[in-house]
């Protein structure tokens, strides 16, 4: 079973043993005495939790850019992006891969893991600062999955089929040849000869609630902070807009562009309606990183704004 994560290395953050709360995000910040955000936000996700994230003593974000979370913070750790610096990543395959730096950093920004060090270092924790291979080394040391692998190993290429990049462009096509590396794929439990007993209980029949149910969807090119910068993405951004079936559209007298209003747990918002057949009845979608305080499917009301024909 391959997982479809939402984010870029959801996996290899997984594999060395992060899990998300299981009381869900806002139980998991409620009562914090300090918080320590890094490479998230929180505030600009579900601006809900903005009161939450002000209660902690102390906020620090690690980030790279000043996003709404790090507007609240008492310390901001400027963090450089995968473009500035080298390290790894695990594709949802566990295809373990290296990446290289492609623009020299801006300003104090440092790499995440020498942060990770240098703070350590003030807590007498003595963590590998010096190079990226270092930090891989004792990764794979710890990490029960990664044993084995070497840093310099992720970089070795073989001669693939087709041709990707070739001279011959009637089988390999345009694509660039691969000299960075194929990576090394983590081998699954089943070519290991373990079996895994996986109960799944019966969903049973849940009573639909009355009306439409309102969705978080994610977006490749999504509004959050990260992509939201680049002027050249700015046209395929996802569009401040909720997707309805046609056929619900319908049913409330709404047409394509219309401007509705969105009620749903004590919220109110307004925003545009498109239209897709592909949208199952009954919901409607929302894409995340619209600075809409949505983190799970909800009964939503929607209606017609007022002053709008």
């Amino acid at each position: 079973m391959i997982a479809v994560w939402a984010t870029g290395n959801v996996q290899g953050a997984w594999d060395v043993g992060l899990r998300p709360p299981a009381d869900g995000l806002p139980a998991a910040l409620a009562g914090a005495g300090a918080l320590y955000i890094a490479g998230a936000d929180p505030v600009g996700d579900d601006p809900a939790l903005a009161e939450t994230v002000r209660a902690a003593a102390a906020l620090v974000v690690q980030e790279l850019f000043l996003t709404d979370t790090a507007r609240l913070a008492d310390v901001v750790l400027p963090a450089q992006s995968f473009v500035e610096r080298e390290g790894s990543f695990t594709t949802g395959e566990r295809r373990v891969q290296r990446f290289y730096p492609a623009l020299p950093p801006r300003g104090e920004a440092r790499p995440d893991w020498r942060i990770s060090a240098d703070l350590g270092r003030q807590l007498g924790i003595e963590l590998a600062s010096r190079a990226t291979s270092l930090v891989f080394a004792a990764l794979a040391s710890e990490t029960p999955d990664y044993r084995g692998l070497e840093y310099s190993g992720l970089a070795r290429v073989e001669s693939q089929w087709p041709l990707i990049g070739g001279p011959d462009l009637y089988y390999g096509g345009t694509a660039y040849t691969n000299s960075q590396g194929l990576g090394v794929k983590l081998p699954s439990a089943a070519e290991h000869g373990k079996t895994e007993d996986i109960q799944v209980e019966p969903a049973g029949q849940r009573p639909l609630p009355d009306g439409l149910v309102l969705v978080p969807v994610t977006r490749l090119f999504d509004r959050g902070i990260t992509v939201s910068q680049s002027e050249l993405l700015e046209s395929r951004l996802a569009p401040r807009q909720v997707i309805l079936h046609p056929q619900d559209a319908g049913d409330l007298g709404l047409l394509e562009l219309a401007e509705v209003e969105l009620a749903w747990d004590g919220r109110s918002e307004r925003i545009a309606v498109r239209l897709h057949p592909a949208v199952p009845r009954g919901s409607a979608l929302l894409p995340r990183s619209l600075g809409l305080p949505l983190s799970s499917p909800t009964p939503v009301r929607i209606r017609k704004a007022e002053g709008t024909r």
